[in-house]
């Protein structure tokens, strides 16, 4: 067994914030937010939603993208670490490749799965085979979930910050508690004719916990 992350590298002043924030991010399959004056990290890591958005909340249409042609995204990923066992040169880690992925990106009428797209992930801060492994796995799978929503709610949902995770159930898009992550939140004011309504404008993107499973027989 091992920790789940660590970040194990250094740097210093002379180096660019951003640059140092981004490789510890991709230590832990993280994310940032700034809010209410604060930062705040979050580690890759699956969430139990608190809330959930109904159609009796909603003040508006719901906006929805959908999944973009499943061909274009990636179905293998290899990621690209420091090895502690090899001098900590960098090294090319194993290829997680997604069977279910790669035979639903297939074109119909091959006669094998072999639609295959690949991804790399630099991990610079990650000296073990088997996290490097999970990060990228972790890489792969979310950017799979693309459907996003834009959601005008009563304010009741402003105590929803970026990154936390809440339910959303919708008739119309046959959505029983499906999860999403918050990307935003803010505050608007909508006028219809002399109609004026305040509400919480929230941006939303698909999230699975499944995401952030991982089997020593992956």
């Amino acid at each position: 067994t091992e920790t789940r992350y660590t970040a194990n590298g250094f740097t210093n002043f002379s180096a660019d914030g951003r640059n140092v924030l981004d490789v510890l991010l991709s230590s832990c399959a993280g994310r940032i937010t700034y809010t209410n004056g604060k930062f705040n990290m979050f580690a890759g890591a699956s969430q139990t939603p608190s809330m959930t958005i109904t159609d009796d909340h909603l003040l508006d249409q719901v906006q929805v993208v959908t999944n973009p042609q499943s061909g274009n995204l990636p179905n293998s990923v290899k990621p690209i670490h420091i090895d502690a066992t090899n001098n900590f040169n960098s090294v090319d880690g194993i290829v997680f490749e997604d069977s279910t992925l790669v035979a639903n990106d297939t074109p119909s009428g091959e006669s094998s799965a072999n639609y295959k797209k690949q991804m790399e992930v630099q991990l610079p801060f990650t000296t073990s085979g088997t996290m490097a492994q999970r990060i990228a796995k972790i890489s792969l799978l979310s950017q799979r979930q693309s459907t996003t929503l834009s959601l005008f709610t009563s304010l009741k949902f402003f105590q929803l910050q970026p990154n936390d995770w809440v339910y959303v159930t919708n008739e119309r898009l046959n959505f029983n508690q499906k999860v999403f992550e918050v990307i935003s939140s803010n505050i608007e004011v909508n006028t219809s004719g002399q109609v004026v309504t305040i509400g919480n404008r929230l941006q939303l993107k698909e999230v699975a916990a499944s995401v952030f499973n991982y089997a020593t027989s992956d």
